[in-house]
């Protein structure tokens, strides 16, 4: 094998292709790896044009500048160009070049070309994939698992925003420098184990920002193996999830505060029933004690119980709200009132600014109940200022949108009045804050409180239809947000004329609780009434149904078996619709209240009640002109013992 036959078969089984153009640019010479890189046969190719392979935008272009390069009008042998596949398709080519003058004198050109097609192609996804990580809005964290303790290696900008820690600090250290005292153990060991066990994981964990702030994130944390299966990194895409979470905990504790509502309406309903007789008992007893040592212990009792009374009337007051008067009225007299109480009381050493808008607009409320919510948050304040602090007290207008409630679920899109109590005191720790509305609980010592300031504070917001918000920081202070609906049209009393009704007829006493029963027969009786007593409402009907004429009165409780007070009071105004009801129970909120209204009763009274309420409403109830306790609040009806004339 000669010299040129040795170069003739290097230049055809060569792995880079290679072609040889004339003066006229032509193909002479094509090995076999350019033919495959354009998809030709070498016979496809010699005598062709070399344009047959360029794109038709370039091919003058391209003849142009090969026509310099042999004229050494041009240096430029080395670049990328785009060429076509004999199928249509475009491909990416690297090119060099070099001239050759043949010993007839005559000048080609010799080209060497790459298919670099894939190659870009991998890196313009690479370059996209860049682009995404780097724009992203979820934070993204890249460790190396081949290095003790997985140690960060890179972190997208979304991260830097999200944590305040730049790329430099990081590099090299473990994830662990988000974390802090409040971060769950549980979180951590769920990441660690799927770390330990080579499997994706997602969890919510608390962190903290480069300047302390706690903030939560949900963290996906996914291996990234090679060919062998091997993990060489974890990947770790994070969603700042705080304000999600702070909603989810506000539904949560909304939900909660429904079940523990409801479940103090049920206790205190109990207790109510077993307080009742024992008043009332006391009451009978005086008149057969009349040595001082026996009187003295009737006084201690009845105070016993008349505390115990007090305190069942604060869980009433948390759970569903019992009896109040609702009015259109402005904010500023209530506030006022908590001014006076605050200056009168509150030591020196806290000041106290009360601002309240002139244009505040009027709300639908009760006074007494907004008086008790403020005065709560009022003295929370003050034991949170033990050496003294700013209390501020302010009223205004809000308009809320749905950006507002998208934040916080409980509120509803309208117009409010703010109502705010700001302290500057010790703040709230950030893991009791979301139980400070639960009823009993308390973060003060036994003798300091009962854990229901709060509680009282939620009910008493709730039943005006308003929703309260709270922000506090650990040594700069808190915050206490009130927002009442503003009110759409003024309260009306309905008033009501009746017969009179005298002594001599019958009251029909209905309550399923016997010893409750007894004593209150006992009690009117002995003030002179007849009395016909029934265990519950179907006995009752029955009763009333027979001896209508001489009963002037139905004195009936409200939760009862079989039947309970309200199928029981509906029935009666069908075989009577002028029949006087007094409702007795432990339990009046607004739904009963609203439903007792529209039936018409007359009175209502709160269990534990005494001899002296008892009597006062039998003899309301049976005066010339009873009181029709209803009271229209927004289209809704309110009994109240406060509206009696």
């Amino acid at each position: 094998m000669d010299e040129s036959q040795l170069l003739a078969l290097i230049y055809d089984s060569a792995d880079i292709g290679m072609c040889v153009t004339d003066e006229q640019c032509n193909f002479v010479r094509v090995n076999k790896a350019y033919c495959k890189t354009y998809g030709y046969e070498p016979e496809e190719l010699l005598g062709q044009p070399f344009t047959k392979v360029v794109p038709p935008h370039l091919r003058e272009w391209a003849k142009e500048l090969h026509s310099k390069y042999l004229d050494c009008q041009t240096d430029s042998s080395a670049g990328e160009w785009q060429v076509v596949h004999k199928n249509g398709s475009i491909r990416d080519i690297y090119v060099t070049a070099a001239r050759l003058i043949a010993a007839d004198g005559k000048r080609y050109k010799v080209t060497t070309v790459t298919d670099i097609t894939d190659k870009k192609r991998i890196q313009e996804e690479l370059h996209l994939k860049d682009r995404a990580i780097s724009t992203a809005r979820n934070s993204i964290i890249i460790a190396d698992n081949r290095q003790p303790d997985l140690p960060i290696i890179y972190v997208n900008p979304a991260f830097e925003q999200m944590t305040g820690y730049e790329l430099k600090e990081v590099l090299g250290k473990n994830c662990r420098l988000l974390q802090g005292k409040d971060t769950d153990p549980s979180a951590r060991v769920l990441m660690r184990e799927a770390i330990e066990q080579g499997k994706d994981c997602s969890v919510v964990i608390k962190n903290y920002r480069k300047d302390g702030t706690p903030f939560w994130n949900e963290i996906y944390l996914s291996p990234v193996r090679d060919q062998s299966g091997a993990i060489t990194h974890w990947f770790g895409i994070a969603t700042d999830v705080t304000e999600r979470k702070s909603i989810e905990e506000q539904l949560l504790r909304s939900q909660r505060m429904e079940s523990l509502s409801t479940l103090t309406s049920g206790i205190a309903h109990d207790i109510n029933n077993m307080l009742t007789p024992v008043l009332m008992g006391l009451k009978l007893m005086r008149s057969k004690i009349t040595d001082e040592k026996g009187i003295k212990r009737l006084d201690v009792m009845e105070a016993s119980l008349q505390r115990g009374a007090g305190l069942v009337r604060q869980m009433l007051s948390f759970a569903r709200g019992a009896e109040g008067k609702y009015e259109k009225q402005s904010i500023e007299p209530i506030v006022k009132e908590v001014e006076r109480l605050i200056r009168e009381t509150f030591p020196k050493s806290i000041s106290l600014l009360v601002k309240v808008s002139e244009k505040a607009w009027k709300v639908n409320a009760d006074s007494i109940q907004l008086n008790q919510a403020l005065l709560n948050l009022c003295i929370n304040a003050r034991d949170a200022m033990p050496n003294g602090g700013q209390l501020l007290i302010s009223a205004e207008n809000a308009v809320i949108d749905d950006a507002f409630v998208h934040r916080h679920p409980q509120a509803t899109v309208g117009n409010y009045v703010a109502v705010i109590v700001s302290d500057t005191g010790t703040g709230i720790e950030p893991s009791v804050i979301e139980r400070i509305f639960e009823p009993f609980f308390t973060t003060k010592d036994p003798d300091k409180g009962t854990g229901l300031g709060l509680a009282i504070v939620f009910s008493v917001v709730k039943r005006h239809s308003g929703f309260v918000v709270v922000k506090s920081t650990v040594g700069e202070g808190t915050t206490f947000t009130i927002y009442l609906p503003v009110a759409q049209s003024d309260a009306e009393t309905i008033d009501d004329d009746s017969a009179l009704m005298d002594k001599s007829k019958f009251i029909l006493l209905v309550e399923d609780e016997a010893f409750v029963r007894d004593v209150a027969e006992d009690t009117l009786i002995e003030a002179g009434y007849k009395v016909i007593t029934a265990k519950d409402g179907a006995e009752a009907v029955g009763i009333y149904a027979e001896r209508k004429d001489e009963i002037a009165l139905v004195l009936t409780d409200l939760v009862m078996p079989t039947m309970d007070g309200i199928a029981e009071i509906r029935i009666l105004r069908r075989i009577n619709p002028s029949v006087k009801v007094i409702v007795a129970s432990g339990l009046l909120d607004k739904e009963n209240m609203n439903r007792l209204a529209e039936l018409d009763v007359v009175e209502t009274l709160m269990k534990p009640y005494t001899t002296d309420t008892l009597m006062e409403a039998v003899e309301n109830a049976l005066s010339p002109t009873p009181p029709r306790m209803v009271q229209k609040v927004k289209g809704e009806k309110l009994n109240s013992r406060e509206m009696r004339s």
